[in-house]
Order: C-alpha cells, then sequence, then structure tokens
C-alpha cells in the first residue's frame, strides 16, 4: 500500500513538473523567436532553438527523478530496482519521443521553407542532421546520469535505514543493481560556506557520472545536515560520535580561518582530520591562496598557517585560487581515490571485461612450444587505404604456426558504452602476412558512436586499463586467447602502452556441445 501511495505521487509530481517543464520551454521559444517558422534548419537562430530542446530534455529527466526522490521521502518509503527500471525505461521513452518529434517538425518546417523560396536553405539539411546527432548525444548522457543518479537515490535510501551502510548487496533477488556506500565527510571552518557547497557537488557529480559503473555511491555527510542534538561530550566529541567516525573519506577546504579550538585539537576541522588520518582514511586537502578578507583574524590565520606547517610533515594537500579550480582539482583527485577503493574492492570495470594482465610472452606452462602465438603490434591510425582514417587495434602472428578463425571481442566498458571492434574476424594469419587490423570505435547506449577517442573516454571516466580477448585455434583445432591490454600511460605515443598473455582455451564446439 505503502509503495503504491508512493508511486502514485511520484506519477502526479513528475507530471507537473514536466508541464512546468514545458511551460519553460515555450515561455523561452516565443521570447526568443523560435518557434520553427523563424528557426528552421540552416537559419541563424537555429542552433540556439536546438540548446533550448537540449534544456528542455534536462528538465524533463530532472523533473522524473526529482518525483521519484520526493515522492519516495514523503511517504517515508523505501525505493526499490523495480522502480528505478521503470523510471529509467520511462526516461528513454520521453527522450526518444521529443527527438523524435522534434526532428519531425523541423524536417516538416525545412521543406515548407524549400517550397516557399524555391530552393533548398543553405546548409538545411546539414544542419537538421547535426541537431539530431547532438539531441541524440545529449540524451544519452542524460540517460547515464539519470541511471548513476537514481542508483545513488536507491542506495542512499536503503544505506539510511541501517540495512547497507558498507556492504555491497543485492536489493532485490531479482535485480542486479548492487552498490557499496561511501560515507564523504564535507570539513571546513566557517568562511568556506561557497567551498563546502562547491565540494558537495564534486560529490554528487561524482555519483551522477560513475555511481553505477562503479559499484560504489557516494554519500555526502555535513555536520548542519546529519547531526542532532545530544548532550554527554564536548560538541565536537558528539559530532565524532555521530557522523565522523562512520566515514571513509574527508574533503576539507580552509581560506582564513582554522576554526573554534576543541580540547584535543585547535579546531573542529582540524579534529576531524586527524581523527580520520589515524584511522587510515583518505583525507583530501586544499587551501584557498584567495586574498584575505578584511574582516579576518589575525590570531586565527596564524592559527592556520601554523596547523598547514604540520601537514607538511606527513600529509600532502592542494592550494586553490577560486571555486571553479577547487572543482576541478577536487573531482580529478576523489576519482583517484575511489578508484583505489574499488581497486581494493574488486570492483571497477564490469564483469564483461576481464581485470587487467601482465603482459608476459608465455606465462603458461602448457602451450605447445609450435603454436601461433597472436600479440598487438600498435594501436593507431590505419595504415591501408581500406583502413586509412580508422583507428584500431593491429596484431600480428609472432608464431610458427598459422592462426585460423581470429576472433577479436567486443568488450563492455562504463555507462554502457561498449568498445567495438569492425571487421573483427580473420580467417587465417601468419607470421609471413604482417598486421591484421581491426577498426576501433565506441559505441553508446542510445545509439551512435564517439569515433576513436579511447584514451580520452579512459581517462574522463578514470578506466586504468582494459583487456581485449582475441580467440583463435591452430590446424589441429587447438584453441588458445591472448588477452590484449591497453593501459592508459600519457608518456608513450598515442597514451595507450599494450600489454598480452596467452592461454589456451577449450574449444569453443566443445563448450557449445
Amino acid at each position: 500500500m505503502e509503495i503504491n501511495r508512493a508511486s502514485t505521487l511520484a506519477k502526479v509530481l513528475a507530471r507537473d513538473r514536466a508541464l512546468e517543464a514545458r511551460d519553460r520551454r515555450d515561455a523561452a521559444i516565443e521570447k526568443g523567436r523560435l518557434a520553427d517558422n523563424d528557426a528552421y534548419p540552416g537559419s541563424k537562430d537555429f542552433q540556439q532553438a536546438v540548446g533550448l530542446i537540449a534544456q528542455y530534455l534536462s528538465d524533463l529527466v530532472e523533473a522524473k527523478i526529482s518525483s521519484i526522490r520526493d515522492a519516495y521521502a514523503q511517504t517515508d518509503t523505501p525505493l526499490t530496482g523495480e522502480t528505478v527500471d521503470d523510471a529509467m525505461q520511462a526516461i528513454q521513452t520521453s527522450l526518444e519521443t521529443v527527438i523524435s518529434a522534434r526532428v519531425g517538425s523541423w524536417g516538416g518546417t525545412l521543406a515548407l521553407v524549400q517550397q516557399r523560396i524555391g530552393q533548398t536553405p543553405v546548409g538545411g539539411a546539414e544542419a537538421l542532421a547535426e541537431a539530431e546527432r547532438e539531441l541524440r548525444r545529449q540524451a544519452t548522457r542524460l540517460y547515464e546520469k539519470a541511471e548513476a543518479k537514481l542508483d545513488v537515490i536507491l542506495q542512499t535510501s536503503l544505506a539510511a535505514r541501517g540495512e547497507n551502510e558498507h556492504l555491497s548487496r543485492p536489493i532485490l533477488t531479482n535485480t542486479s543493481r548492487t552498490a557499496t556506500v561511501l560515507r564523504v565527510l564535507i570539513a571546513s571552518p566557517s568562511d568556506v560556506a561557497e567551498e563546502r557547497e562547491v565540494l558537495t557537488n564534486v560529490v554528487l557529480d561524482w555519483n551522477a557520472a560513475h555511481s553505477k559503473a562503479e559499484g560504489i555511491a557516494l554519500m555526502s555527510v555535513k555536520w548542519e545536515s546529519h547531526a542532532h542534538p545530544a548532550t554527554g561530550d564536548y560538541p565536537q566529541g558528539l559530532i565524532n560520535k555521530q557522523i565522523v567516525d562512520d566515514c571513509d573519506i574527508l574533503i576539507g577546504a580552509f581560506w582564513s580561518r582554522i576554526g573554534t579550538a576543541t580540547p584535543v585539537a585547535p579546531s573542529g576541522t582540524a579534529e576531524e582530520i586527524e581523527r580520520l588520518r589515524s584511522k587510515g582514511k583518505n583525507v583530501l586537502l586544499y587551501f584557498s591562496t584567495s586574498p584575505l578578507p578584511q574582516s579576518h583574524d589575525p590570531e586565527q590565520w596564524r592559527m592556520l598557517k601554523d596547523y598547514q606547517r604540520t601537514l607538511q610533515k606527513d600529509a600532502l594537500y592542494w592550494n586553490f585560487s577560486t571555486p571553479q579550480e577547487l572543482y576541478r582539482l577536487a573531482s580529478r583527485h576523489l576519482a583517484a581515490v575511489i578508484h583505489e577503493i574499488s581497486a581494493e574492492l574488486g570492483e571497477g570495470l564490469s564483469s564483461e571485461a576481464a581485470p587487467p594482465v601482465e603482459s608476459s610472452k608465455d606465462a603458461s606452462t602448457n602451450l605447445p612450444a609450435a603454436r601461433p602465438i597472436v600479440v598487438p603490434k600498435r594501436y593507431g591510425g590505419g595504415s591501408t587505404k581500406d583502413d586509412f582514417g580508422y583507428t584500431g587495434l593491429g596484431v600480428v602472428n609472432d608464431g610458427e604456426q598459422p592462426g585460423y578463425d581470429l576472433t577479436i571481442h567486443n568488450i563492455q566498458l562504463k555507462d554502457g558504452t561498449r568498445l567495438v571492434f569492425h571487421r573483427g574476424h580473420t580467417e587465417r594469419l601468419t607470421k609471413s602476412d604482417g598486421e591484421a587490423f581491426y577498426p576501433a570505435f565506441l559505441e553508446a547506449r542510445l545509439g551512435g558512436t564517439f569515433g576513436s577517442g579511447l584514451f580520452d573516454f579512459m581517462r574522463e571516466r578514470g578506466i586504468p586499463s582494459i583487456m581485449v580477448p582475441i580467440t583463435y585455434r591452430d590446424s589441429s583445432n587447438t584453441w588458445f586467447q591472448t588477452d590484449v591490454t591497453l593501459e592508459r600511460d600519457v608518456q608513450k605515443s598515442g597514451g595507450l602502452r599494450l600489454g598480452w598473455k596467452q592461454k589456451r582455451i577449450p574449444s569453443p564446439d566443445s563448450e557449445n556441445g
């Protein structure tokens, strides 16, 4: 009954907020004179109209997410994986419906303009095609962020009831949604209120971009939102017991103050830092280099500089000059920390992409001496006429025996993206044949490709390395697999370092039989 009540409320809120989003869109169209007759493909205002629709897509997705969050919070009903799945299906349908309708309408207007002026508007068809690509790229990003946000709401909803604070386990028996919830303490004195919000946004944005893929949900923790009135100890001591001691990560910022002293530390913020440092937790500290406010307290400034000097003995911290720089630094550093934690937890790449392996010429003892040995030669641009303009993986056979039925396997990466190899099958490859080249593309969940920017994709999503399996056989029908690793390395040409490891595998026919 409670779930039905929450579901009904979510639908009502979503409907109302979607109507509000539509009203904002229509008002913006009217104000900017961006109706189809004025802003058609090829016109000077068309790109502005496309941007308006992109914003409308974002508003619709946010309306759905916020409605679910608010409805289940107001009714104190735990969210379920089934609800999240239904919401994602609804979001995907909404995105596709809006894009198809808008592109169709623009196309119709373009045809009418062409009929009216007797010729196709210059660049009209190209502008329409690019608009559709842009909106679909936007839809892909919105879909992935929505899924990540809903997963975070799902996990934190359960964690708030004390059922899944630090353990990763399924929410429902019929869903694969799991996550490890990590509590991130936002620590600072009172003079950096804006920076506290920046750090909170760093946590929220990491969740939106990476939570689903990493299997980790971050919960930002602040004393003003998570502590409650209590007695029996000094104030900071009570805060420690209520929120600090359970945190896994601390992100702290300072400017002109160190804060109010406690019985055991120069300030409450310093006590939180030292308490978590002593437990071996991850602590990220940032000090502002902005000019001091005219009203700053010289004694507070002196104490802060003294504390900063003590940190230099056994800590590494960063300086920042603006909130924007703090956001960039903290985002990058937090991503690195989460990757370390993810590796310790055995998380990281999806189960469809095996963990990276060490480079090795022959790490197995049961491989025959005479055999095909397919190894990676390079990851880069195609050199032949057919492959010119593509980027992909080139492999060679270093063995004395020919390799047959070479198949390079597509792999699942993060955010629903797949690394796809075109023409990924070679019937026969010998040592004298030279290189077999397989063009590679990053294929998005909602369609379309990102081209060949694998290094940039790995860097932006914090993927240190990936493994690509290649299977093949010899003339006796003995099967082998070479696991090729592509590791991010900015010092190498193209930014990727190649490694490989060969092993024997069962015949696919025997497995299928």
